[in-house]
Order: C-alpha cells, then sequence, then structure tokens
C-alpha cells in the first residue's frame, strides 16, 4: 500500500490521514501518556488499532450482534445519559484499549470526517476522544514530523532569578514560544 489508496471498511471509507498512517506504519496507540491524555485511562498490554481486515471483522460481528448486546456497547437503546450512543451501521471499530473498550470511527454526523470515540469502562455509553481522524493522529504523536504541532521547550525549575528549562538549560529569564525559545536579555 502506498499510503494514497483509499480503504473501504463495511462500506465506510477510511479517512486518508488513518490510511496514510497505515501506509507509514504509524497506526500504532503509544505507550504511556499520549494515550492516557487521548482516552483517559490507562490502556490495556492487550490494546492495539486494528489493520483493515480487523477492522472489517470486529465491525461487522458488532453489527450482527442482537441488540440486547448492542446496548451494552452504547449502541440504539442504551441508558447512556450524558454519553454518546452511537449506530453500528454508521461506525467502524479502529481498535480497543482492551477486553470491552473498544475505539470507533463514528460516521452518523460527516461521512467524509468521522469523529473518534471512545467506550470507557466507566461508563454507560461513548465519548468523544477527537473531532477527526487528523486529532486522533496528532493526539497520539503519530502525524510526520512536519504536521505535529510544535510545543514550547517545558520549565523545569523555577526559583527567585533562575529557571531551567528543557533544551534551553539554566539562566535567569527566558523567552519561550512553540518549537523553542531562547534566553532573555538581563538588561532588557
Amino acid at each position: 500500500m502506498n499510503g494514497q489508496d483509499a480503504i473501504t471498511v463495511e462500506g465506510h471509507q477510511l479517512p486518508a490521514e488513518i490510511v496514510a498512517a497505515i501506509g507509514r506504519g504509524e497506526w500504532k496507540l503509544p505507550a504511556g501518556s499520549p494515550a492516557v491524555a487521548v482516552f483517559t485511562e490507562q490502556p490495556t498490554p492487550a490494546a492495539r488499532l486494528y489493520e483493515p481486515g480487523l477492522m472489517a471483522a470486529e465491525t461487522a460481528a458488532w453489527r450482527t450482534a442482537p441488540p440486547e448486546q448492542q446496548k451494552l456497547y452504547g449502541g440504539p437503546g442504551a441508558p447512556a445519559e450524558g454519553y454518546l450512543t452511537i449506530d453500528p451501521q454508521s461506525a467502524v471499530l479502529i481498535g480497543d484499549l482492551g477486553y470491552d473498550l473498544p475505539i470507533a470511527l463514528d460516521y452518523s454526523l460527516s461521512a467524509g470526517r468521522p469523529r473518534v470515540v471512545y467506550l470507557p469502562s466507566h461508563a454507560p455509553g461513548w465519548i468523544e476522544v477527537a473531532a477527526d481522524a487528523a486529532d486522533f493522529l496528532r493526539r497520539l504523536g503519530a502525524t510526520p514530523p512536519h504536521d505535529r504541532d510544535p510545543v514550547s521547550p517545558r520549565i523545569t525549575a523555577i526559583s527567585w532569578g533562575s529557571m531551567t528549562v528543557d533544551t534551553l538549560g539554566t539562566g535567569k529569564d527566558f523567552k519561550l514560544y512553540p518549537g523553542g525559545g531562547r534566553e532573555w536579555p538581563s538588561s532588557c
């Protein structure tokens, strides 16, 4: 796959950003804090993003499950007050954080720009974790370096008259901005 080929799963075209991430070999959950920040809970050791064949198999199984089972997974008729319910016919399962912790693309609001939703362990329904696939990949850190939002260097220590900043060292004052920073002259 060259990263540009369209992939359709159960009648829904995967967003180009996901197809490109698969092609680059970056379609995987990161270990540690990026995943926790996106999903608000720690992935299990079995957490994964599915390859397209498994997306199709898991989505087909969910779609053909009895209605009572679909309700258990935040489907139509689920008692999910304060959470989202999604119709399995308008979604594609793209991964999981572990057993019964699915991640899905929800095409119900936009066929061309599905939102990314997750069914957490503590909730009776789904939560939106990203507005679209590009936002999801950016939050996971799985976008090409030139597409990533630059971040400011982190201040690691501060006291009166002294700061320590990652990548910049220790000084009296710094000017920080997304992607870098510099020591601020004390004469200013």
